[in-house]
């Protein structure tokens, strides 16, 4: 920091910072440290032209110089001391081996002049036995040569056998090793048949991916148009409407629009997903609930929708008859189940039970008519209804308590992952 001071010429700042070194350097015990510090002061109080303290710091730099040589005197004395001593105990120890070295062999020499004698006594003693046993052993050389010469016919009997098993070994290695051959060729000419199937269903696979990759951007421009279609449909029949006096016949175009806006939903999930073929009933069933309420002009503060949706991604031969069947069910709901009342409930459930689909569509509202029978029922929704209900082949419950509660239940769907 001293020495950015100076090289801003701020001589003040430098001083400030070298009387601050100066001390912390006072209660230092290194002393290597010490002089490379001090160094340093110096030099800076001599740039700062404060001559006589650059000289207080040399000083001062030559005591711990002192004391940093007289540390490293004592040091090299203590080192030389402990390596004479060290080699003084080696050269007792070894003159110390050197004379159990000494011992040793001499009762070594001692140990053998005794087992001579004793070898030597033994040696007589052995003289005499050893000459009968010479005499035994010709006789047995004389037997053993006869038994040699039997042996040795044994054995050139046995090399012949031998020989004929090493040409019998021989020709099926040769036979073995031309069968190998054989083999490999046929594995390579084997190998070379799949790499070139390999490389065949390889450019086919790609020319599959090509071909699926445009079916389904071709398939997402169809349902996109099919949607575009429907939303064109859904404006005329909206602008039809509009022309009319009687209000049951506006009404009824108003039913048919929802019902074609509730097909235009699907396909804009089928070509807004990746898979052509699937729809996501999370976000269908709530892009159809929002458009639903804000076309009946609900209020979300007052006519609550409380929906538990499992993660399901169903095809579109069970999603297309299931949103009809959905939109039917909460359009009912909307206009008639809450008739002079401000506030209410609608839940719309679909979820996995069992085996089967469970699609559960219910209210608080004001229920059904007292003798209300789905088979004799006039009301072109129900008849809807059933037509989806059949198509899925699903089993379709109603009970009227405390509201309206519409169960049904599909024991054949198709899900897509």
């Amino acid at each position: 920091m001293a020495n950015l001071c100076l090289a801003k010429k701020d001589k003040a700042c430098a001083k400030l910072y070298v009387d601050s070194a100066k001390v912390l350097l006072q209660g230092s015990q290194n002393p290597e440290l010490a002089v490379e510090a001090l160094s340093q002061m110096a030099e800076i109080h001599k740039n700062n032209e404060d001559y006589k303290a650059a000289f207080e710091a040399m000083l001062w730099m030559d005591r711990y110089k002192d004391v940093f040589r007289n540390e490293n005197i004592e040091r090299i004395s203590a080192e030389i001391n402990e390596a004479a001593g060290a080699a003084l105990r080696e050269k007792e120890i070894e003159s110390l081996n050197l004379a159990n070295r000494l011992n040793e062999s001499q009762l070594s020499k001692e140990k053998q002049v005794r087992m001579a004698l004793l070898r030597e006594s033994l040696l007589k003693d052995s003289a005499y036995a050893n000459q009968a046993r010479f005499l035994a052993a010709l006789e047995n050389e004389s037997r053993l040569r006869e038994g040699q010469l039997k042996r040795e016919k044994e054995l050139s009997q046995s090399l012949s056998r031998e020989n004929a098993l090493k040409q019998q070994l021989l020709n099926d290695e040769r036979r073995n090793r031309n069968l190998l051959f054989l083999g490999l060729a046929a594995m390579g000419l084997l190998g070379a048949v799949i790499y070139l199937q390999y490389r065949k269903q390889h450019s086919n696979n790609g020319i599959i991916r090509k071909q699926s990759d445009e079916l389904a951007v071709l398939n997402r421009e169809i349902h996109h148009r099919v949607k575009n279609n429907l939303q064109v449909i859904s404006s005329m029949l909206d602008l039809q409407s509009q022309s009319l006096q009687d209000a049951n016949a506006k009404g009824v175009i108003k039913e048919a629009i929802l019902r074609v806006q509730a097909m235009a939903f699907i396909h804009q999930n089928l070509y807004q997903d990746e898979a052509v073929s699937t729809v996501n009933m999370n976000e269908y069933i709530q892009i159809l609930s929002d458009h639903l309420f804000k076309t009946y002009n609900i209020k979300t503060n007052k006519i609550q929708l409380h929906t538990q949706i499992e993660s399901l991604k169903l095809h579109t031969d069970t999603a297309i008859p299931l949103g009809m069947i959905l939109n039917e069910l909460i359009s009912n709901a909307l206009k008639y189940a809450f008739k002079n009342r401000e506030e209410g409930a609608i839940w719309v459930i679909l979820k996995k039970n069992n085996q089967e689909l469970l699609l559960q569509v219910k209210d608080d509202g004001v229920g059904l008519p007292q003798h209300f029978q789905l088979e004799n029922t006039s009301s072109f929704g129900y008849e809807v209804i059933q037509a989806m209900a059949q198509k899925l082949r699903a089993r379709l419950n109603i009970e009227s308590c405390n509201g309206t509660d519409v169960q049904l239940l599909i024991s054949k769907f198709k899900t897509t992952n």
